[in-house]
């Protein structure tokens, strides 16, 4: 009987850890305001063989954004622009974005959320890439109320969906995802 109790209350537990996963590890960097919470979902990466002639692709799964706490009464703007960024060349360091994607933007009303993503952006093969997205919140009298952005930092914010990606990370720890053929 003692092993089923805790399994009743393992399970649940074991269940909320997963489902938490990379969201420990994305910390928003808050540039304004009081942005509204996020769901934070791992950047995909699919590698197809080079003899295929495609190109792989990076997805950035929709998400769900909800309201800033502020003017809570207004319908507001929020906008999600994604960005993707490549080692910088030597002997430059860190990381140079060289693709973005957005803002895109939705009106949400009181009492509702927005969902935003599925952006699929296609790379190259032998390159790494990191993922990091920008969101903005403000309202109809173009008053703006939060922004933040989340870089995804870990390598758990990312995972492969075929056999020809690696997520790995680079020697400052900065996560990113590469493709072979």
């Amino acid at each position: 009987m003692i092993l089923v109790r805790l399994a009743v209350v393992a399970v649940p537990v074991t269940v909320l850890a997963l489902l938490a996963g990379s969201a420990g590890a994305v910390l928003p960097k808050t540039l304004y305001g009081k942005p509204g919470k996020v769901q934070i979902l791992p950047a995909e990466g699919a590698g197809v063989r080079v003899s295929a002639g495609q190109k792989p692709t990076i997805k950035v799964p929709a998400h769900t954004i909800r309201r800033s706490v502020l003017k809570a009464r207004d319908s507001q703007k929020i906008c999600s622009t994604f960005k993707v960024s490549i080692p910088a060349t030597a002997p430059a360091t860190g990381w140079v974005v060289t693709a973005t994607g957005g803002p895109f933007c939705g009106w949400v009303k009181p009492g509702r959320y927005q969902k935003i993503g599925d952006w699929i952006w296609q790379g190259e093969y032998a390159k790494e890439y990191h993922v990091q997205y920008d969101l903005t919140w403000a309202t109809k009298k173009k008053k703006k109320l939060a922004a933040v952005t989340y870089d995804l930092n870990a390598e758990t914010d990312y995972k492969c969906t075929t056999l020809n990606c690696v997520v790995s990370a680079d020697a400052d720890k900065v996560p990113y995802l590469t493709f072979f053929g």
